[in-house]
């Protein structure tokens, strides 16, 4: 919708209003090239509006520089022709090739087709057999409005571009402007305008020299005159030079100053016609610009045109015009009125050549600046592909085993040459660290496998306990070595059962994982061993490890999160400390659940932190699952997550589905369950399960 009411159209409604009147003024003070041709160069100022603000803005811009166009060619045809060109290029620019149209230049070669194919031919048909010009006028009305049609997209496309580049400069803006663009405006700018101002230049050149002539020609008449008349000359000798200046058609008037009534006169009756009907000029061609500067006062020379407002035939009126001439020699003065045809056939028939030569110009420096703007277009492209691609078959595979095809080939253009080769020296350094990167990358994979490979043995190993309770085991690091952990082992009888996290991914993480895993084993090992009582110190486990860890690497700010969980399969007892980690899952026989209380926060941070030990019985038949975040936080390529609810209703549905449930089985469909999940997303954190038939 062309008008709305938000700020930003309130200040293009300013916009319209003040190009609106620059583009009325510009068409009427127009800017003229030699007689009976100027440069109305108001529509270039719609054009660079529409060229900017795209819409129908241009459009709205142009109709009051249109209209000065019947004020200034006389006929209203003009004025549709123009808005006809404008609505040619408003759509053009408005469809969805616009952007592409403006960068590439094309949109002048558009608004030349335009001109060649449609506007000049409409202007010569109106004014041929509408306004009923004769085929000359017409077809001279025609070259003139090519010209200026030309003339006005090329320097609002300038103006545009000069815009773009100015406003855009470095900025990390889309590019508005090509070289093939930039090309073409420039080479058919200057070859349009070069055409324009040299064939100005010489039709003034043409002026000076008529002037010249004129006033000579003038002077030698009226000197003949006063030669051959005086107050001694014969009624004999006066009828003579009547007689002579009467069949060169120029009529006379000689007075003597001294004495009113003694006039020599051709016939008064055409004098007399010619001074009521022709009146002087109100357009001062350079002619009669010229011829009158050169006459010396009170010596006069002006123009006398037929009274007609039609600016379109200027040509028409200066064929019927007449001179008038007052000269004056002491005591004598002569008025000499003379056809001035003759004087201007030479300048008409000057003015005529050297518009279709700016017509022949035109076309050929089209096709002349769309073949350069293409040619240099395609050695910036060209420059810019492998240099293989333009290599045989043997070559482009010696030049692939060298990685020569990464590289610019040169140009016969010194700048772009001199661009491809720095484009190549830095290319060359970014191969050489490449190849350093991806050296140090391999030695870092390297590391990084073995580290997982020396991860994989701290973990705890099924075999070495005994056989019941089943127990199944998976860890998954999101690297080659994580921070997950899980451990099991067997301390009088009694299987424990680790999962744990440490705070980090990586190597780093797998170390301090190392470091978490022997303490707790360890601490274990000693506290637990020699316990008389039924419930064995967990607690006190964590806490020694928390110490230490707290104390002994606090500058590190690694912390793990840790469920340990003691099987006591005489009693059918279950002892636990939950520190930090995510709450396991505990479903009796029956599928009735138990809640986990958490005894502290995560080991490795605050030092004499005190844990609680949890103790619950169970049933033959329990479920336990142990797992880290990475299960519960596995996130697909939604952004949705695992979840605990969708975790505890896959035990269930495993338990009721299977009366003779392993943990191998729910540990290998919890797995296929988060790849399926995960899809095509990344798995961001490790992933660690620990599932277990009580």
């Amino acid at each position: 919708m062309l008008f709305n009411t938000t700020p930003s159209v309130r200040q293009k409604y300013w916009l319209v209003v003040v190009a609106g009147c620059l583009g009325a003024f510009a068409n009427l003070h127009p800017y003229e090239l030699y007689v009976n041709t100027s440069l109305t160069l108001g529509m270039s100022i719609g054009l660079f509006i529409l060229f900017v603000a795209r819409g129908w803005w241009g459009f709205a811009v142009a109709i009051p520089a249109g209209l000065m166009n019947i004020d200034f060619l006389g006929r209203y045809y003009s004025f549709i022709i123009y808005m006809i060109e404008i609505l040619v290029l408003t759509l053009c620019i408005n469809s969805r090739h616009g952007n592409r149209l403006l960068e590439k230049g094309h949109i002048i070669i558009i608004g030349f087709l335009f001109w060649l194919a449609i506007g000049a031919p409409l202007h010569y048909l109106s004014h041929y057999f509408l306004v009923g010009l004769t085929h000359n006028e017409a077809f001279t009305l025609a070259e003139k409005a090519l010209l200026n049609g030309v003339v006005n997209i090329l320097i609002a496309f300038i103006a545009y571009s000069a815009i773009s580049l100015f406003k855009n400069q470095r900025k990390s803006k889309r590019a508005q402007v090509s070289i093939q663009a930039l090309t073409l405006s420039t080479v058919y700018s200057l070859i349009v305008f070069i055409s324009l101002f040299t064939a100005s230049a010489l039709f003034n050149n043409v002026n000076t020299m008529q002037a010249k002539n004129l006033s000579i020609f003038f002077r030698d008449q009226a000197a003949y005159i006063f030669d051959t008349l005086s107050l001694s000359s014969s009624q004999e000798e006066q009828e003579k030079i009547i007689q002579y200046m009467e069949s060169q058609n120029v009529f006379f008037r000689w007075e003597n100053l001294n004495s009113p009534g003694q006039v020599v006169t051709t016939n008064n009756q055409d004098i007399d016609s010619i001074m009521e009907s022709y009146k002087p000029s109100s357009v001062r061609t350079p002619l009669s610009r010229l011829a009158a500067e050169l006459a010396e006062p009170p010596n006069k020379i002006r123009l006398l045109m037929p009274p007609s407002d039609d600016k379109a035939r200027l040509l028409k009126k200066i064929e019927m015009s007449y001179w008038k001439v007052r000269l004056y020699n002491e005591n004598e003065a002569v008025t000499i009125i003379q056809r001035a045809l003759p004087s201007f056939n030479a300048l008409i028939s000057f003015y005529r050549s050297m518009l279709n030569i700016l017509i022949i110009s035109l076309v050929i420096g089209i096709v002349i600046s769309v073949v350069i703007s293409i040619t240099i277009q395609r050695e910036f492209v060209s420059v810019l592909k492998p240099k293989s691609k333009h290599a045989s078959a043997s070559i482009k595979k010696e030049r692939a085993a060298n990685d020569e095809d990464i590289y610019l080939q040169l140009s016969p253009i010194c700048e772009v040459s001199e661009l491809a080769s720095k484009v190549n020296e830095r290319t060359a350094v970014i191969e050489a660290s490449k190849e350093q990167i991806e050296e140090l990358n391999n030695i870092a994979q390297q590391q990084l496998s073995t580290a997982g490979e020396i991860q994989q043995c701290f973990l705890g190993v099924r075999d070495e306990c005994a056989e019941e309770p089943d127990v199944s085991l998976f860890m998954r690091p999101a690297y080659n070595a994580g921070g997950d952990w899980y451990d099991i082992f067997e301390v009088n009888s009694k299987t424990y059962i680790v999962v744990a996290d440490v705070c980090d991914k990586g190597v780093g993480a797998a170390l301090f994982m190392s470091v978490f895993r022997s303490l707790i084993r360890y601490s274990a090992e000693s506290l637990c061993i020699q316990n008389p009582e039924t419930t064995e110190p967990l607690d006190q486990v964590i806490e020694s490890v928390n110490n230490y860890m707290s104390t002994k690497h606090a500058a590190t700010t690694m912390f793990a999160t840790v469920f340990l969980a003691c099987i006591n399969r005489d009693l059918k007892q279950l002892d636990y400390v939950l520190a930090g980690h995510e709450p396991p899952i505990l479903l009796s026989s029956k599928g009735d659940s138990y809640e986990f209380e958490y005894s502290g926060p995560a080991i490795g941070l605050f030092p004499d932190t005190d844990y609680s030990i949890g103790t619950t019985k169970y049933d033959t038949g329990s479920i336990l699952v142990g797992y880290s975040d990475g299960v519960v936080d596995a996130r697909n390529t939604e952004d949705i997550s695992y979840g605990h609810e969708r975790l505890m209703q896959l035990i269930l549905k495993l338990k009721k589905s299977d009366s003779n449930l392993k943990a191998k089985t729910i540990t290998d469909t919890l797995v296929h369950e988060l790849d399926e999940h995960i899809g095509e997303a990344a798995q961001f954190d490790d992933i660690t399960a620990v599932a277990a038939i009580l």
